[in-house]
């Protein structure tokens, strides 16, 4: 009888312990653009420290118009233009962000400095993370968007999940070597 309720209580516990998301770090993205004009420096990005890559203009030569940093719960935009300010011709300005490890499910935005970017110029459809800036009419240095993804990834069990079924496992072994009265 001890025995069968010591295994139900590990057993109860282990089952409402929570799970933790994996995050991004590692994950594979696609960076693209929704117009000609726009490109990602590097279209391959890996989530890692630092920026991954830049999204530029390059009608008129190339000129750096953001910095992409994707970090393990997100996206930053940072305005990395020399000039001291930047606008967009109009639309469709953007940029696309694809997770080829997990299907992006979320994206909220968080924060923006720029007053003309809102929850509207922020765009999921199929797992395509879009942002519209054709309604930026102007940008500073300093100005920047930061932007939570979540991903149908994987759950990793919280450590305290995988020390009970540790523990349980190793109460059984011990449960099953004593010796009966």
């Amino acid at each position: 009888m001890l025995r069968q309720s010591f295994f139900a209580a590990v057993l109860g516990v282990a089952c409402v312990a929570g799970t933790a998301n994996a995050g991004l770090l590692g994950h594979q993205f696609t960076c693209g653009s929704k117009a000609p004009a726009f490109e990602c420096e590097s279209t391959s990005l890996t989530v890692g420290a630092g920026i991954e890559t830049y999204f530029r203009y390059i009608a008129n030569g190339v000129q750096r118009v953001f910095s992409v940093d994707l970090d393990d719960t997100g996206l930053t935009l940072t305005y990395a233009s020399g000039l001291a300010s930047i606008s967009f011709p109009g639309p469709p300005q953007g940029l696309t962000l694809r997770d080829e490890t997990s299907p992006i499910t979320g994206a909220t935005l968080v924060n923006s400095s720029i007053p003309a970017f809102t929850d509207n110029q922020v765009s999921l459809v199929s797992g395509l993370l879009g942002l519209e800036f054709g309604t930026i009419r102007q940008m500073f240095p300093g100005d920047s968007i930061r932007i939570d993804i979540t991903t149908r990834d994987a759950r990793v069990p919280e450590p305290g999940v995988a020390w009970l079924v540790g523990a349980a496992i190793a109460a059984a072994v011990a449960f099953r070597r004593r010796p009966s009265a």
